[in-house]
């Protein structure tokens, strides 16, 4: 590791005098590269692409991010950490490997340092036109998240499960309210769409979470709660 780091620096150096860019930015890349699986191997105690037996997702070390890296990166921008549950060999196909996926995530975050307040964990919830299980996997692994790391932001895009059905905003929005009720917190979409807004307002009225009724009241007397006349179905 010492040894292909002093290449790099002398191969960085050089190409600063020589005022090669592009080599400098691979330079940094390699740089990078090194630190971050040297990184992962001290936090795993595995050699750079051995297999842990017991992971069966993230089978090599090369695919865990780095603690030290990870530290730099969110001390320099004070920005909190996406946790995506997404394994080396592409999207975890049931809960249980997710929620895999997600444990070694967190585990990593937490050694850099970061609080789990400061991590939103995205489900990657997939479209249901391709596969009708695929919104229930995403909620019930949302309902797991939530009772595992209870400090842990979860998140959502809510276009994905829609992609290719009709009328995709009623899906997406009956989605968020599932979510919500499995203990989504945030989620990625549209602030501009009334009726999305709306279907949120009333949501976290049923769950008892707008004490009084007075957030939904007070959205209803602004008018936010008004949505487009309804479509008539052809006769």
């Amino acid at each position: 590791m010492a040894e292909d780091r002093m290449a790099v620096l002398d191969m960085l150096r050089k190409a600063t005098a020589d005022g090669n860019v592009d080599v400098l930015r691979e330079g940094v890349r390699v740089l990078a590269e090194a630190i971050m699986e040297a990184e992962v191997s001290e936090l795993t105690g595995l050699p750079k692409g051995e297999r842990a037996p017991e992971r069966r997702l993230t089978s090599r070390n090369g695919s865990s991010g780095c603690s030290k890296m990870l530290r730099m990166v969110v001390q320099a921008s004070g920005a909190p950490v996406i946790a995506l549950a997404l394994g080396a060999r592409g999207m975890p196909a049931t809960i249980d490997d997710r929620l895999t996926v997600v444990r070694q995530l967190v585990a990593v975050i937490r050694a850099a340092g970061i609080a789990d307040d400061r991590i939103y964990v995205d489900p990657i919830v997939m479209t249901i036109a391709t596969n009708t299980e695929s919104a229930m996997i995403a909620l019930e692994t949302i309902r797991r998240v939530r009772a595992e790391f209870p400090e842990a932001h979860i998140t959502s895009g809510l276009s994905n499960v829609s992609f290719g059905l009709p009328a995709r905003g009623l899906v997406s929005r009956t989605y968020l309210s599932l979510a919500v009720s499995a203990g989504l917190d945030t989620a990625i979409l549209d602030p501009l769409d009334r009726e999305l807004r709306a279907a949120l307002l009333a949501t976290e009225l049923l769950l008892g979470r707008d004490r009084h009724c007075l957030t939904y009241t007070r959205a209803f007397r602004a008018g936010l709660l008004e949505v487009g006349p309804a479509v008539k179905a052809p006769a």
